[in-house]
């Protein structure tokens, strides 16, 4: 801000026009066009000499310390604050807002229906009961019979039962129906200890039973416990440590085995309990757990096995109804705000006015009618009031002869 400088500079203090400090701020002054990052600081640290030499007003001081920062900065803000202040571009941008939060509210709206109809349709497909292994079901048999093989009991299978026929949720349906098919999964949790690590493959055997205590099916599968290196546990353990030294987590995997499927439900003659066995008595074990999972079929299948797409469909779906059904209620409310008068029944007489009666005058022809007070001063301004003439008054009496008349003739 060189002019008003140098206007400060006339008005009181004459004796500075010979001094050569006013040279060099004009010459720092155009050279701040060129490139002014520079020598912005070098232009302040010399004003600032300048006001302590001369005393001029600190607002001068700041204006012409910050005047090249302005230049340089508000030029390319320019077209960004031109673009926000414009009404067009608030409009656009008002319009996506509510486009956005129309779009937010629909697909809220289709969640939480999907979410419904898939809780009232599919039906429950899974049920997992928990197993306790039985660690001493041969132990006295060999005791009492072989002491001399205790040793080897400790390596003989560990045993349970499950019953299948409790009713699920504490209800008295049956979670198996008639001709229904499912499978059996065997869910073992054991801890990643190295007992376990150095075992080999266990097997689980698997039998189902009826009422009447007799086989209807049953299978032998193996297991595993995955491998991991050391290094690889240790990494595994590193990366884990705050979760597992505030028990968040554990040092545990659970060995999946499929047992049975395509098992068929049978109404006369349905599964009672199941029996497991494990024939690694030394495997170290948390928990145990039987999963027992209906077979699905047709938009049940798709709902569970391709839930994303299946879900994508279905809240696109809603989504278009919702939209249909918005469209209609804004139509309806449209139709009974504003609506054109076809016949209008008289105030006082009862007799009706036709179409093209009320349609002649100009002002009534369309009109907008809210509440039933509107309507009522709507037929007295236009039937009741003196000042209104109507001309089929005028027609009617013109075709009625006069009485005087008809006597003259008789």
């Amino acid at each position: 801000n060189i002019p008003l400088i140098n206007q400060q500079i006339k008005d009181n203090f004459q004796e500075l026009k010979q001094n050569p400090f006013l040279n060099e701020v004009k010459n720092v002054g155009l050279d701040i066009k060129e490139n002014p990052y520079p020598y912005i600081e070098s232009t302040r640290r010399n004003i600032t000499t300048f006001v302590e030499d001369f005393h001029l007003p600190q607002e001068v001081v700041l204006e012409a310390a910050y005047k090249p920062v302005h230049d340089t900065v508000y030029p390319r803000l320019r077209p960004l604050l031109n673009t926000i202040t414009n009404p067009e571009t608030q409009k656009k941008i008002l319009n996506r807002i509510i486009f956005f939060t129309m779009f937010v509210l629909l697909f809220s709206g289709a969640l939480l229906m999907y979410t419904a109809f898939y809780n009232m349709y599919l039906p429950t497909f899974e049920r997992s009961l928990d197993v306790y292994m039985d660690y001493d079901h041969h132990n006295g048999y060999f005791k009492t019979y072989f002491s001399i093989l205790k040793k080897i009991s400790l390596n003989i299978s560990v045993f349970a039962q499950v019953d299948l026929s409790i009713p699920y949720m504490d209800s008295n349906e049956r979670f198996f129906k008639d001709k229904e098919r499912f499978d059996l999964k065997f869910d073992i949790e054991i801890p990643e200890s190295d007992a376990n690590f150095l075992k080999n493959n266990f097997m689980v055997t698997v039998t189902t039973f009826d009422n009447k205590n007799e086989t209807l099916k049953g299978s032998t599968r193996p297991g595993l416990v995955r491998h991991k290196s050391h290094l690889l546990r240790y990494l595994n353990t590193l990366s884990k440590s705050f979760f597992l030294v505030t028990g968040l987590l554990e040092e545990s995997q659970v060995i999946r085995v499929d047992l049975l499927e395509n098992c068929f439900e049978d109404t006369y003659n349905p599964t009672k309990y199941a029996t497991l066995k494990i024939n690694e008595r030394n495997l170290q074990i948390y928990s145990t757990k039987l999963t027992v999972r209906k077979r699905l079929q047709g938009l049940a299948y798709l709902m569970v096995n391709r839930w994303f797409i299946t879900g994508s469909v279905f809240v696109l779906i809603f989504m278009v109804l919702e939209t249909i059904g918005l469209y209609f209620l804004y139509l309806a409310r449209l139709l009974k705000k504003k609506y054109f008068v076809k016949e209008v029944q008289e105030y006082e007489d009862g007799d009706m006015v036709e179409e093209n009666s009320v349609n002649a005058d100009p002002e009534y022809k369309t009109f907008e009618i809210d509440t039933k007070a509107e309507i009522d001063e709507f037929f007295k301004k236009k039937f009741v009031d003196d000042d209104y003439v109507d001309d089929t008054k005028d027609d009617e009496d013109a075709a009625v002869p006069d009485l005087n008349t008809l006597e003259s003739i008789n």
